[in-house]
């Protein structure tokens, strides 16, 4: 809940959602003994130096990690 209060982030408040979804992920993988999410894509929910956001980058950040913790599209572990 305190991340809708985040300003500045890609798509309103879908980039604070995002980075619950790859954190309880996260939580989940690191119960299974496995890496956790340590924040990697978070960098690119923000807008960047020049006030850009870079939603295709934290696109591609989040499926990778997303498939990581979880397994690739379609076959979840």
């Amino acid at each position: 809940i305190a991340k809708a209060a985040w300003m500045q982030t890609i798509e309103k408040d879908q980039g604070p959602f995002d980075e619950t979804v790859l954190e309880i992920l996260g939580l989940e993988a690191r119960a299974h003994g496995e890496k956790g999410y340590d924040s990697e894509c978070a960098q690119f929910v923000f807008a960047n130096a020049r006030g850009n956001h870079e939603v295709a980058l934290y696109a591609q950040c989040w499926w990778r990690v997303s498939e990581r913790l979880a397994g690739p599209f379609g076959t979840r572990r």
